[in-house]
């Protein structure tokens, strides 16, 4: 199972950085750079059968990870009444025709 942290940006050391971008750093050295989807997106990656999801509950967050085999392809983010959907910038490969 791979642990990995997640980084916001604007919360590292003062930096001014977009709010809409979240990294995740896998202890392999591997950096992940995320996006803000919309809720849709997230739905349809997460009703795909070929995808397995996680949840993580801590307090007030609980996040929601989405993987296609090993790899993290997005996460919904929980933080008492804030809800944010991020992905991985080719996302739009795993999205499937639910209809």
């Amino acid at each position: 199972m791979l642990i990995f942290v997640c980084i916001f940006y604007n919360q590292l050391n003062n930096l001014t950085a977009p709010t809409n971008i979240v990294g995740c750093y896998y202890p392999l050295g591997l950096w992940i750079n995320m996006k803000l989807i919309m809720r849709s997106e997230f739905d349809n990656l997460r009703l795909n059968d070929q995808h397995a999801f996680d949840v993580d509950r801590n307090g007030d967050k609980q996040v929601v990870k989405i993987y296609a085999g090993n790899k993290l392809i997005a996460k919904k983010v929980t933080h008492k009444k804030s809800i944010r959907y991020f992905a991985v910038k080719e996302y739009k490969d795993y999205l499937v025709d639910l209809s």
